[in-house]
């Protein structure tokens, strides 16, 4: 069967089923279909795959894909369902992760540092976000890779034992593909409105492709491409799945409103946490209730507990689902940015098993960040917000280099108070001052071979 003469439609595979009356997009006329029917003027003419494709997903997508925040796991089940040559390369790159994981004795593990391109693709001013807010995602995501998200304090007694370090950091690339310095971020202004989930009349998305209106991938055997557009329809972000789809489509994709924690950003996704929840599907994360609703279906992750639904909202107390309490602090689950700070250590171990068995390339290769050769005083960039102290106090540096540094708290004497922690910048990031009774006290932080020292009043 052929296409119409005068209009191509295009059935998303799950990629945009937040409203069923919405998951068909109009290229060629431009416009957006509003009903599973004909529009003026057009044909809907499609190859008899994608009326099964249609059949298929109705079935097996159930009511609360409605108004979903994160579409990369419809899109996934989508393609399985309907194309056994991709679900088969899928369940052949999870059956090397988990051989890989099944090694008695797993290699020695350095840190992953994972080069970024943000691809910032705007139609409208306020789309088009700052360095600044890159940044301050930036400064996120290392934080939370490494175990130290700013909001760990919110994970009760109960998970703070399964909070983990995934080793992975994350730097702006310096080296473009063809070898010519960059800051790491590509600006392109597109006509095309809602572009993070169009497609063109051929099938592809729209986003990745100049040609189309987005900006085309940056090799993604060696970089982490990060696209932030508008995506709309509730829509906060979506990312590729490894050993999946096209390479020329193989990044995330991200709203400019659920992306950093400044500018654009919109709560409750205005801490950082949608691109880590978007970076682990990149690395073969499941949500944490699985696939499903109920308790029959699970995200293949030993350590993390059988939950029955998606979390909204930041709950207050403990939940119970499935026979066990629900870890609504998972990155892979819907709760709102506040209350997001967990990987587990077996959410981590199968994440390196992905870096390191189907995206070898990724990590620690010729693009790095710059800043971090350059000997740079970092210390310097940081100020001690809120001194004296009548509430919070903030370690800060927004416009600054990358980097990370080491805090600790001592009294006049000289003793440490607490464990040093380590933050990254450029960030924002509160000092725990409420445990310490009024007084001075000194701060001091350690960036490289260097270090500054603050005075710290705390007073009620």
């Amino acid at each position: 069967m052929g296409y119409s003469r005068r209009c191509f439609v295009r059935l998303s595979l799950g990629s945009s089923l937040v409203d069923y009356r919405k998951n068909l997009y109009l290229d060629s006329c431009d416009r957006e279909m509003k009903m599973l029917r004909p529009a003026n003027n057009c044909s809907f003419v499609r190859a008899p795959v994608l009326w099964l494709t249609l059949v298929v997903t109705m079935l097996l997508v159930p009511d609360w894909v409605r108004g979903q925040r994160c579409l990369a796991q419809v899109r996934l089940d989508s393609m399985l369902a309907v194309d056994p040559d991709v679900r088969a390369l899928y369940e052949e790159g999870r059956e090397q992760v988990v051989t890989y994981l099944s090694q008695s004795r797993l290699p020695a593990r350095e840190i992953a540092v994972i080069p970024v391109v943000f691809h910032i693709v705007y139609a409208e001013d306020d789309q088009n976000i700052s360095r600044e807010q890159v940044l301050s995602q930036i400064a996120v995501l290392n934080s939370d890779f490494r175990g130290l998200a700013a909001n760990v304090g919110v994970v009760s007694a109960h998970f703070k034992s399964l909070i983990a370090d995934a080793g992975i950091e994350f730097c702006l690339a310096d080296t473009d593909p063809d070898g010519a310095p960059t800051e790491g971020i590509v600006r392109r202004q597109t006509d095309v409105p809602q572009i993070g989930l169009k497609y063109s009349f051929d099938n592809r998305r729209r986003i990745y492709h100049t040609e189309l209106g987005g900006d085309d991938i940056w090799d993604p055997a060696h970089y982490l491409n990060v696209y932030v557009c508008e995506m709309g329809n509730n829509v906060f972000g979506e990312a590729s799945f490894p050993n999946l789809g096209p390479a020329d489509e193989d990044g995330v994709v991200m709203d400019y409103r659920s992306f950093g924690t400044i500018g654009s950003a919109r709560a409750p996704t205005d801490k950082g946490k949608t691109l880590v929840h978007e970076i682990g599907h990149y690395l073969g994360l499941k949500h944490i209730w699985g696939n499903s609703q109920g308790c029959d279906s699970d995200d293949g992750i030993a350590d993390t507990p059988d939950q029955e639904k998606p979390t909204s909202g930041c709950p207050s107390e403990s939940r119970v689902s499935c026979g066990s309490f629900d870890l609504f602090y998972d990155y892979m689950d819907y709760s709102d940015d506040a209350c997001l700070a967990v990987f587990t250590p077996q959410q981590v171990e199968y994440m390196r098993a992905v870096l390191t068995m189907l995206r070898p390339d990724l990590a620690n290769g010729s693009s790095v960040c710059a800043d971090t050769k350059k000997g740079i005083d970092f210390v310097d960039f940081i100020q001690l917000q809120g001194n004296p102290s009548y509430g919070q106090v903030y370690l800060e540096a927004q416009d600054s280099p990358i980097f990370k540094a080491t805090v600790d708290i001592l009294d006049v004497p000289g003793h440490h108070l607490m464990p040093a922690w380590q933050v990254f910048f450029p960030g924002k990031y509160p000092l725990p001052v409420e445990t310490l009774a009024p007084g001075m006290y000194f701060v001091r932080l350690t960036a490289g071979n260097k270090q500054r020292i603050f005075k710290l009043i705390v007073t009620r």
